[in-house]
């Protein structure tokens, strides 16, 4: 939701950058956390077939009675499909399909175990009642006790001064009591009456009533508090209800309660129709004690639809209602460092070979430090067409893209855009080469708003002609690699582009700058990123990609790629007050992925400028992970004059029980820590505690120690029940690379 405006409309600011890289690739699929490995293995029942017909019976000793009945005693059984009855003694009823059970009774059905003293049972009804019982049930690792159980239908069942924990026999660090517990399984929910939760038999938390899911369906009701504490807001406690509203719609109500700040209501509506998707949220502070007792307030949305089969319709948006608002009230650094909020809706349609998109598109500048001739300009609006001709006559390849668009901005020049890029390629080559040509041209014309004002005519434009020729080969052989037999490939690739050179100075710059040189950059076709230049050239890239391929199942183990640009002539086309580029070559750009194994994973970029005999960007990541239990990741990246960080995080399992995770991003240039997280989980069967300590910025175009957050997180999890405390999982997911998703 919250995105910055395009980058030649936002200058680079003095505030550090925080480099958040993608995930390399995954552990393996099959490396899962099981919340119950530290847990005695469950007696998980053996029933009868579901096929079985009638009902079975077995004893040491057998006699009859009237009616007919049948009395079993010494290892009494009675099985049915799918369940079973054992007893010391059972009298079945034939007649009437009812079963008194006494001594050591037992009870299987379908991931449920239930024992008692005595049972009565009606087969027919799935009616009954069980005494002094223990329960278990095996997937979810959850048993308890009761003194009485009354089963009412197959989907209505309930207990009497009832417990439930998820802890193994002898060891329940927590558990819940109830006076009495009523499941309904044909609604998905369960309610409890004078509930108390016990952590070593102690009481803490008590409840007159409560009601909770059985099943995947969502129930309203009360989600367990969270407690924290942090600078900039002191002590917390939210307190969210969620409110189930039907199938398709619900929404989550949470009251945060600050002590430095006061009281902020928070909301967020969910809903899923057949046609659309989204969800609307709503933050609401008032008389914020720390920021002279203003109202301070949040509103987003982020809606999708598709009205029709071939339609699509989108709108974000973000408002908040001061600059500070993240710095004083987000809990993460991206949200802290966030300086745009993009408010964007649009629909897009797509028809055979082509496409066409609707837009309007505005920011709020939330970095009161950006002045106003700085920030980006509003689209009102945009429309985009591309075709793409599924036919190809000749095995031509026939393309458009084009644009209209009106740019809006209380400060700077204003008017309409209309940009054509028609192309034609013709794509030739086998599977050991290819040559595509192309020809096309760039046409972008204006028509501005009181021109004379900012020294520009009313409807200046631009035809730019564009040639391009692509070729490549694929070389291959068998090779080795720490013994192991690999397919290796060279793959060289030549491309020349030539764009005369044509004044665009009276051109004004509504969304244009300088495209970030990367490899792909080396086959663009134009240096900028929008319309407003078209870039000259008269150059050709040299490159090659070798990549370690294994041959039986085509994985990439290691790729390498280096390129280069030779330009001819100078490139005279420039953004205002840019010199003309007048270096023979580009960066010597290179890649570089590594993946030997599961284990171990990199990547790594260098770009070095030969003019100036120095490295202008790098950047390495490097990951460790040989299961979900162990993880250390190494971050470097490098701009020249612009950022150096580095980053580094791990998450370690000391022993079956014992955890550590710590994470230290760090800019050199400005000598500063720009976020630390270090931290401890103890685990057991059923319970496991976090301790979390973190640290990070917002806003350091002042003073930095003033802008530090730091904060001390506690989480307690009740496996299979719920949370207490701080959300710390999602506050690791966010903050260590490839940390695994229970």
């Amino acid at each position: 939701m919250r995105e910055a405006a395009p980058a030649p409309t936002v200058p680079a600011e003095s505030r550090p950058v925080v480099a958040r890289p993608e995930p390399l690739l995954p552990v393996d699929a099959e490396d899962r956390y099981d919340p119950w490995a530290l847990c005695a293995a469950p007696d998980t029942p053996e029933l009868p077939a579901a096929d079985l017909t009638g009902t079975a019976l077995t004893s040491d000793q057998a006699s009859t009675e009237p009616g007919p009945a049948y009395v079993l005693t010494g290892h009494a059984v009675v099985e049915r499909a799918g369940s079973r009855v054992q007893a010391e003694r059972i009298r079945y009823d034939e007649a009437k399909q009812q079963v008194h059970a006494t001594g050591n009774v037992q009870l299987d059905e379908a991931d449920l175990r239930v024992t008692g003293s005595a049972a009565t049972l009606q087969l027919d009804t799935d009616q009954g009642d069980i005494s002094d019982v223990r329960y278990a049930v095996p997937s979810r690792h959850a048993r308890g006790v009761a003194v009485t159980a009354h089963q009412e239908s197959k989907v209505l069942r309930s207990f009497d001064q009832a417990t439930y924990t998820t802890c193994d026999e002898g060891h329940e660090a927590w558990r819940l009591s109830a006076r009495d517990v009523t499941l309904k399984h044909d609604e998905g929910f369960g309610t409890a009456r004078n509930v108390w939760l016990e952590l070593a038999d102690m009481p803490v938390l008590y409840t007159p009533y409560l009601s909770f899911p059985i099943d995947d369906r969502r129930k309203s009701g009360l989600l367990m508090p969270s407690i924290g504490r942090t600078q900039n807001t002191g002590a917390e406690l939210s307190l969210p209800y969620y409110w189930n509203i039907a199938p398709n719609r619900d929404a989550t109500i949470t009251p945060r309660l600050m002590s430095k700040r006061g009281v902020q209501m928070q909301g967020e509506f969910r809903y899923l129709n057949a046609t659309n998707e989204g969800n609307l949220g709503l933050e609401y502070l008032p008389s914020d004690s720390e920021y002279n007792d203003e109202d301070r307030s949040l509103v987003r949305i982020d809606h999708t639809g598709r009205p029709l089969e071939r339609l699509r319709t989108d709108i974000v948006g973000s408002n908040v209602s001061d600059a500070d608002y993240f710095t004083d009230l987000g809990t993460s650094l991206e949200v802290s460092s966030a300086t745009h909020l993009k408010r964007q809706a649009q629909a897009a349609y797509s028809g055979d070979g082509w496409g066409l998109t609707g837009r309007v598109q505005d920011f709020q500048t939330v970095d009161s430090t950006i002045p106003d001739l700085r920030r980006p300009y509003r689209r009102l609006p945009q429309v985009l067409f591309s075709a793409n001709p599924l036919t190809q006559p000749y095995g031509l390849n026939l393309t458009l893209d084009s644009e209209a668009v009106q740019f809006d901005h209380d400060e700077k020049l204003t008017g309409t855009r209309l940009d054509l890029r028609p192309k034609v390629s013709l794509p030739l080559g086998t599977a050991a080469w290819y040559v595509t040509p192309a020809v096309g041209a760039r046409y972008t014309t204006y028509s501005l708003d009181d021109a004379d004002s900012f020294g520009f005519t009313d409807s200046p434009d631009r035809t730019t002609p564009i040639a391009s020729l692509d070729s490549g080969l694929f070389f291959e052989r068998n090779t080795t690699l720490f013994g192991n037999d690999l397919l290796q490939t060279l793959e060289p690739r030549a491309f020349y582009l030539h764009v005369p050179y044509d004044d665009q100075s009276d051109l004004p710059v509504f969304d244009t700058g300088l495209t970030d040189f990367s490899f792909q950059q080396l086959f663009e076709d134009n240096r900028f990123n929008s319309a407003d230049r078209m870039g000259d050239a008269d150059q050709l890239t040299l490159a090659a990609t070798s990549r370690w391929l294994d041959p039986a199942t085509g994985t990439q183990h290691v790729s390498f790629s280096l390129g280069e640009i030779l330009y001819f002539r100078d490139r005279e086309v420039t953004l205002p007050r840019q010199a003309v580029a007048d270096q023979s070559t580009s960066n010597l750009v290179s890649e570089l992925e590594v993946r030997l194994s599961q284990t171990w994973k990199t990547i790594a970029g260098l770009q070095w400028d030969p003019n100036e005999t120095k490295t202008e960007r790098g950047n390495v990541r490097l990951q460790y992970q040989p299961d979900y239990r162990h993880l250390l990741n190494f971050g470097y990246r490098y701009r020249s004059g612009d950022l150096e960080q580095v980053d580094t995080s791990a998450l370690w399992h000391f022993t079956p029980r014992w955890h550590g995770v710590m994470r230290w991003n760090y800019s050199l240039p400005d000598n500063e820590l720009l976020e630390t997280l270090g931290g401890v989980e103890y685990e057991s069967c059923c319970w496991i505690v976090r301790v979390l300590g973190r640290g990070y910025i917002g806003d350091t175009d002042t003073d930095p120690q003033a802008e530090r957050n730091t904060a001390i997180l506690l989480q307690l999890e009740l496996k299979g029940l719920t949370s207490l405390g701080d959300p710390i999982e999602s506050v690791l997911e966010n903050g260590i690379l490839g940390y695994p998703s229970y």
